[in-house]
């Protein structure tokens, strides 16, 4: 998409690899990579959100051959390609700082600030097909639950960057600034 590349490239050149452009990479390679946005569905997010501390490559690997189940490109992997998707995997979500530490990756238990969330929030806009966006799968990935959510998107101070319809059980959000201006206006001093 046209705008969230002009998104990424205005984060990019104001501040390289920085956590808000790792952040704006994770959503996105989620998004264009199934294999991904399925472990992080089911493997990543449910520890994230249970409270789990780490997240093991067995709890990968068993989640690869139950797709093998279902799923035919990945029927004939072998054993030894089924452990490297589990280390590659456990590497990447380190590369986007959602893991920590050595053998054992323990999960960083992050908190979104008003920038990423404003950048989620553009981010979801325009990916998302469904126009009610609380039944979106993609909540996830802003790291809060969804009555938090709620709560955060509803506060004055982010009127000024979406227009916001809120029936209770919908949520429909407009963008207010253009997507490659959006990032100049939240990081001006």
């Amino acid at each position: 998409n046209g705008e969230v590349s002009e998104l990424f490239e205005s984060i990019f050149f104001k501040d390289g690899l920085s956590e808000n452009c790792l952040a704006l990479l994770f959503f996105n390679a989620s998004f264009n990579n199934d294999l991904l946005g399925y472990f992080n569905h089911n493997i990543f997010f449910p520890a994230f959100f249970g409270g789990r501390i780490a997240i093991k490559k067995d709890e990968i690997i068993a989640c690869i051959n139950d797709l093998k189940q279902s799923e035919d490109s990945v029927k004939e992997w072998s054993d030894s390609t089924i452990d490297v998707v589990a280390r590659k995997y456990l590497a990447l979500l380190e590369k986007f700082y959602l893991l920590e530490g050595g053998r054992n990756k323990t999960i960083r238990h992050k908190y979104i600030d008003d920038n990423q969330l404003i950048l989620f929030l553009y981010w979801l806009i325009k990916i998302e097909s469904k126009s009610n966006l609380l039944e979106s799968k993609w909540l996830p990935y802003c790291f809060l639950d969804n009555e938090t959510f709620i709560k955060q998107v509803l506060q004055k101070k982010y009127m000024k960057y979406i227009n916001v319809v809120y029936t209770g059980d919908s949520m429909i959000l407009k963008t207010l600034i253009s997507y490659k201006d959006i990032y100049n206006e939240l990081t001006k001093s």
